[in-house]
């Protein structure tokens, strides 16, 4: 909505990641657990600091035990939660290996203008080119990089901030719609 365009965009100084997924779709779980063992480790070793809110609806008892001084498990939480823990989120992390369709939490990272890690499939069904506002990556090593990048860089994280507001401005504005309905006959 053009509201949130117009917002200010907020570069968060804390190295605060941010993962959103209901623990009911089996991607969501695959993908955070292959965040934690093979990508978090290398993050943890170049940023100590980092920290990972991990959020999610049917939760499972695996995944709170998961928690530590490092990562942060709220499973469930009210809207009011949720919007507070994306103004406090550097990066939403996206590491989905599998699935299908548009990922509402990447728009909805988007719409929060929180840099987004994806993979290729987190990133499938987006308009336009979505390495340009979004950081795609499939390996695990590279992901890694350039999430410690994204970290340490606040140069990259503004310009990224900066494409994303014009993603949306392009693809998912009122004027966006406004554009498109038409040609699609409605």
């Amino acid at each position: 909505d053009q509201e949130v365009l117009n917002e200010p965009i907020n570069l968060i100084q804390e190295p605060n990641l941010l993962f959103v997924g209901g623990f009911g779709h089996p991607p969501n779980k695959d993908g955070l657990e292959w965040f934690l063992e093979e990508i978090f480790p290398q993050v943890l070793d170049k940023n100590p600091d980092v920290k990972l809110t991990v959020i999610g609806s049917k939760c499972p008892k695996d995944v709170f035990n998961l928690g530590n001084e490092n990562i942060r498990i709220l499973g469930q939480v009210s809207e009011e939660v949720l919007d507070q823990e994306y103004k406090k989120a550097r990066i939403s992390i996206v590491p989905l290996r599998y699935g299908a369709g548009v990922k509402g939490k990447v728009i909805e990272s988007m719409r929060y203008r929180v840099n987004v890690i994806t993979t290729s499939i987190g990133s499938e069904g987006l308009p336009g080119d979505p390495s340009e506002y979004l950081s795609v990556l499939d390996e695990a090593d590279d992901f890694a990089s350039n999430l410690s990048l994204l970290l340490s860089d606040d140069d990259l994280c503004k310009a990224k901030q900066k494409h994303i507001n014009r993603a949306l401005e392009e693809h998912f504005s009122v004027q966006a719609a406004k554009r498109i309905l038409p040609m699609i006959g409605v």
